[in-house]
């Protein structure tokens, strides 16, 4: 998972593959399946999603990010209620990213899975009670930019 560009890109241009034990815990469908992942709309990102250098042949800008921080962030985003919300360290190994805490409309949320560099969340209630909700993810890194979080489009099974 690496969306880049901010909250300003066009949403309808972006998708998100993630393996498809993350699409079973989040009790979700992918639109579509390659392999081992399955690929879903986006339905909004946080406006702190890096937009990230470009590797050219002899120079690999992401190794300048090889700092290991413990630096508390947080990431905010407005989403469809029924949507889930994947967060992503975008660098993995090369700048760890430590979720301390999701919120939904200030509800703490349980990671649902996770991989090397992705927790998911839903939250069960939010649906029922609000079309839209307020995820708050506090995290611990080198710089905020190094977390991408991004709402699935919620299509449920």
């Amino acid at each position: 998972l690496q969306v880049g560009g901010g909250a300003g890109i066009a949403l309808e241009r972006h998708w998100v593959g993630l393996p498809q034990r993350l699409w079973r815990a989040l009790q979700l469908e992918p639109e579509a399946s390659i392999g081992p992942f399955g690929l879903g709309r986006v339905a909004a990102i946080s406006a702190s999603t890096a937009t990230l250098p470009v590797a050219t042949a002899g120079r690999y800008p992401l190794r300048e990010l090889l700092l290991p921080g413990d630096t508390v962030f947080e990431a905010e985003l407005d989403a469809p209620a029924e949507s889930a919300l994947v967060a992503n360290g975008v660098l993995g190994f090369f700048a760890p990213v430590i979720i301390e805490e999701a919120r939904a409309d200030e509800v703490v949320q349980e990671v649902l899975a996770t991989t090397a560099f992705v927790n998911v969340y839903r939250c069960a209630t939010c649906a029922k009670t609000a079309e839209t909700v307020h995820w708050r993810i506090r995290f611990r890194a080198t710089r905020a930019d190094l977390l991408d979080v991004i709402a699935l489009a919620p299509v449920s099974r």
